[in-house]
């Protein structure tokens, strides 16, 4: 054992170790000498230093604000980014009040400035990335610009049909608040009331009524619309604008999304269809509302497909015909159809797309067939593995440095 040294439960010959000694040497002193700021994720530090001040939801949109025009938005700065959002809107991250008197519109201004500055700058590489951050914010509707926004709630706590004691809960923990410092634990406290109001079953119906009213305006606000409720409302803007392109796109989803469990491939069909549509809009709408509900209809299709290809995925155990095939076949270049929608690698996309397309037809040769599908699949799962081991290594290690 004087020959040898132990490592891992391994014995290694001393002199292995005495002639490996320099070049360990070496490395040792390049890696004391390493800069490794460049490696470090600057949001993190500024969140760490500045979210402790920043107690409401303006305040923290503000600083989000701030540090979007302080950095250099490279990938892992857009994961914290949207890391930090995400705690916020499902209340991980508290807010509080932060003092001041700022209406809604404040956060709607703030919305559409980060919408204005972030989609530019979106490429192939960080397009997930900036899709979090933008479906976290608030809504920019103009009904929301405007210098009063949500005064439905005033009305509401000013009402003769009412108990005094629901009318001072509705002024003190809404209406003063909504209008001081608006959070999303707001959200949370509107529906707390109207649960009760449901639970009484003796208010008025017009007040129940014109509440449901509120907290549809609320979810709309905080963007927690349900998806049949953001296409209605996208769809009366464009009666409004004079111009609605995707009236018949979002008709024919919304029926198939109703008999999806039957014609799950003719929703998705449906679904592709009216994000294509969305993207012309969005590019096209000189209309503020309209330019959100576009942007925020495309976000939660993008989710929904998700489902859908996961209802797929848990229905189909085997391919036990040609027909089933095709069908796959179609759902993989619906699939790649739809990450180009969301500016991901949309040249590979359109690419692998291509090749599939001109096998969709099963062949005679199915040996051949089956050949030639099988290496334009390798492809994407090649492109899928890219795109989930991007996600994991900047997620990961943005949050292992926020946890060190």
């Amino acid at each position: 054992m004087e020959d040898s040294k132990k490592s891992n439960g391994k014995t290694l010959p001393a002199n292995l170790l005495e002639e490996n000694k320099v070049d360990i040497e070496e490395i040792l002193a390049e890696y004391k000498h390493f800069d490794f700021s460049n490696l470090k994720c600057k949001t993190i530090d500024m969140l760490k230093e500045r979210d402790p001040e920043a107690k409401s939801w303006k305040q923290k949109l503000e600083l989000i604000s701030a540090i979007v025009n302080t950095v250099e938005l490279e990938d892992r700065e857009l994961a914290a980014i949207g890391g930090y959002l995400q705690l916020i809107n499902n209340g991980q991250i508290k807010c509080n009040e932060g003092g001041g008197h700022y209406r809604p519109n404040h956060h709607a201004n703030i919305s559409l400035d980060l919408y204005k500055f972030l989609i530019p700058k979106t490429n192939n590489d960080n397009s997930f990335l900036i899709r979090t951050i933008l479906k976290s914010l608030p809504s920019f509707s103009t009904k929301f610009l405007c210098s009063v926004p949500l005064t439905r709630i005033r009305d509401i706590a000013h009402r003769n049909d009412i108990p005094g004691d629901l009318k001072r809960e509705i002024k003190v923990t809404l209406q003063n608040k909504l209008h001081r410092n608006a959070g999303p634990e707001d959200l949370v406290t509107a529906q707390n009331i109207l649960d009760k109001v449901y639970s009484n079953g003796s208010y008025p119906q017009a007040f129940v009524q014109e509440f449901e009213k509120f907290m549809d305006e609320l979810k709309e606000f905080f963007n927690a619309m349900d998806l049949d409720q953001l296409l209605k409302m996208l769809s009366d803007a464009l009666d409004e604008a004079r111009n609605n392109p995707i009236k018949s796109a979002s008709g024919s989803f919304l029926e198939a999304k109703a008999n999806a469990h039957k014609e799950l491939l003719n929703c998705i069909k449906a679904l592709t269809q009216l994000r294509k549509e969305l993207i012309q809009l969005k590019e096209n709408s000189d209309n503020t509302s309209v330019y959100g509900y576009s942007w925020n209809a495309d976000f939660q299709l993008e989710d929904y497909l998700f489902v859908l290809l996961g209802q797929y995925l848990s229905s189909s155990k085997s391919l036990n015909n040609d027909k089933e095939l095709h069908n796959l076949l179609q759902i993989i270049i619906y699939g790649l159809k739809n990450m180009q929608y969301s500016d991901y690698e949309k040249e590979e996309c359109a690419c692998i797309e291509h090749e599939l397309s001109k096998y969709i037809e099963i062949t005679k040769d199915k040996t051949l067939f089956y050949l030639r599908v099988k290496t334009v699949v390798d492809r994407g799962i090649r492109l899928i593995r890219r795109l989930s081991t991007t996600i994991y290594d900047e997620c990961q290690d943005t949050v292992s440095q926020k946890v060190n």
